[in-house]
């Protein structure tokens, strides 16, 4: 089984891709769409949702970083990778969440493609391991 830690460093890493994407794309659009005379990305319910979602993806991007570092230097790294597989998939499905919310109702149309990540970021969650399946490896690696 040791060869599956990589497909989950993997997930962790296209899930920082997507999340990422979809950051920048609602940066973008936070910055030109404006209400009542003013960018929706100076109110702090759009601004904090993104500086939220910008760590989060920064954090994900250090654990399955530092998962691959350890694989690569011969060292274990099963609960490093389950760690990163699983933020990492709860990453992708919260920036798509956020995307969809800050783009409101333009997000939810096929004419942007955050409908379909935000379809997409579920399987995430699914392949090299349930959520359930990544606890469990790491509570069996923590005990």
């Amino acid at each position: 089984m040791s060869w599956i830690g990589g497909g989950r460093i993997n997930i962790a890493a296209g899930a920082v891709g997507t999340a990422q994407f979809l950051l920048d794309m609602s940066v973008e659009y936070a910055r030109d769409r404006e209400t009542f005379g003013k960018p929706i990305g100076h109110r702090q319910g759009v601004s904090f949702q993104l500086a939220e979602l910008a760590t989060d993806i920064e954090q994900v991007r250090q654990l399955y970083r530092y998962a691959a570092w350890k694989m690569d230097n011969g060292e274990r790294a099963r609960t490093e990778e389950s760690m990163a597989k699983l933020r990492g998939a709860k990453l992708a499905n919260d920036a798509a969440d956020v995307a969809m919310q800050v783009h409101g109702g333009a997000g939810f149309m096929k004419d942007l493609p955050i409908e379909r990540n935000y379809r997409s970021a579920r399987v995430f969650r699914i392949f090299e391991g349930t959520d359930e399946i990544q606890k469990r490896t790491i509570a069996r690696e923590l005990i």
